[in-house]
């Protein structure tokens, strides 16, 4: 049975078609519109300038609107904060992302606003020690697109930015990240940069020993990319750290995930700012887009004298980015030398030493964490729980790597020899290296060359 529609249901033909403007309306809509509504006010403020002499033509009334034009036309006119940083006088010092890091500089030196046609934005000019610098901030978002020096003296503009960055941050070791939120003031911007205190050195013989060889390598010229990897938590961030420390470099820190993410002349430019001697890549191994990682790994050999990054499972990377040039090499850690292991213990827990003593750092630290609230048999039980976890870690053992180092190490130590180059006596008292040992994957699709 068919429902029949009462009239009052369906909407008159007049209400489902919009109502044409009026000529009115358009023009009122028209002269709305800032720019608009700026010329029509300025073009009549000028016609009443020039109304003296409309109506009594002669040379004392056009002396008398000329003057007034050009009063109107003075105190009247406003730049179009638009397209007033258009053009060959101003250029971007650094790309956009470092604009909320550059405007912490620029905000230091006095400047003078100027009026704009948009009511919400205002140009202002900075004075950076006789260098000009300019920007436009939008009042109702309270944000700034762009920072922009004079372009005669760009490259004045950029050492000096460059140097009261060194200032504001002295010689201390930054870590960069991405700032995925909206930029909501003038002081922020895509990148965020922070002191970097997420790790602590902490003195081993291990890291003692391998900075010793890394300062022979820099101290002759040759810069390092080293991969530190093995199960989590064994404390191969730490040991980056103190390797840093202990050769006292400034470091400069970049989450792996803003790797991917950000632009390669971002990262690039943050080096040239920043000079660091070290970069440190923490969990390389969940970087994606690997293939995009070769050029930006090889640009930071070439200007850095050490790169450490970190990873936890070196079977998810390419072979192509573990070859020398982008990691020259491959140091596995499994866990940290006894030294640590006390260090963190301290002297109350030193009794468990035997018990911890191959656990990976993270789980030391934790079983510290529960003694101070646990009794002893709560320990004792703790104690198996955390064993059974660390148990689950051994499948991050890249058992073979480890087999062939320490049989490589071995090789090494070996008696005087007297001719340079000559292979001592003893070298394959193991056997000769196969050729297996030290390549184990033949095929190796570079996408660079």
């Amino acid at each position: 049975m068919s429902r029949r529609r009462n009239r009052a249901d369906a909407p008159e033909l007049s209400e489902t078609l919009e109502k044409p403007k009026s000529f009115m309306s358009w023009v009122k809509d028209t002269v709305n519109v800032p720019k608009v509504k700026k010329v029509v006010r300025l073009g009549a403020d000028i016609f009443t300038a020039a109304m003296p002499f409309i109506e009594e033509p002669g040379y004392w009334t056009a002396a008398k609107s000329v003057f007034a034009a050009g009063k109107v036309l003075v105190e009247d006119m406003e730049f179009w904060s638009d397209d007033y940083f258009i053009g060959d006088e101003w250029s971007l010092p650094y790309t956009r992302d470092f604009n909320g890091i550059i405007l912490k500089v620029v905000s230091q030196f006095p400047y003078e606003t100027m009026k704009s046609s948009d009511e919400s934005s205002l140009i202002r000019i900075v004075d950076m020690n006789g260098i000009k610098a300019g920007y436009v901030y939008k009042t109702k978002l309270n944000t700034v697109d762009n920072v922009y020096v004079e372009t005669e003296k760009l490259e004045e503009g950029k050492t000096l930015i460059k140097k009261m960055l060194w200032d504001q941050y002295k010689d201390a070791n930054l870590v960069m990240r991405q700032n995925k939120a909206r930029p909501g003031s003038e002081d922020e911007g895509r990148i965020v940069l922070e002191p970097d205190d997420a790790f602590t050195s902490m003195k081993s013989k291990r890291a003692s020993e391998y900075s010793t060889y890394l300062k022979k390598c820099i101290d002759a010229g040759v810069s390092r990319s080293v991969m530190l990897y093995g199960p989590p938590g064994t404390g191969k961030s730490t040991m980056a750290r103190t390797i840093i420390d202990t050769l006292n470099m400034r470091s400069f820190r970049i989450r792996v995930e803003d790797v991917a993410s950000l632009e390669s002349s971002t990262l690039f430019e943050a080096i040239t700012i920043f000079e660091p001697d070290a970069i440190i890549l923490d969990d390389f191994d969940r970087a994606h887009a690997q293939a995009q990682l070769l050029e930006t790994l090889e640009f930071f050999q070439r200007h850095v004298k050490l790169v450490i990054a970190t990873v936890n499972d070196r079977n998810l990377l390419d072979e192509a980015i573990m070859r020398p040039g982008r990691f020259d090499e491959l140091v596995f850690v499994k866990q940290m030398d006894d030294d640590v292991v006390r260090t963190v213990l301290g002297p109350e827990h030193c009794d468990a030493f035997d018990v911890v003593k191959e656990w990976p750092v993270a789980f030391i630290q934790e079983y510290v964490k529960r003694r101070k609230f646990m009794s002893p048999e709560e320990a004792a039980a703790s104690t198996e729980e955390l064993a059974l976890r660390v148990k689950r870690l051994e499948k991050y053992n890249d058992v073979d790597d480890v087999e062939k180092m320490a049989r490589l190490m071995n090789k090494t130590k070996t008696t005087k020899s007297t001719t340079v180059g000559a292979v001592p006596d003893n070298f394959y008292e193991d056997g000769p290296i196969t050729e297996d040992e030290l390549d184990d994957d033949k095929d190796d699709t570079d996408p660079l060359p």
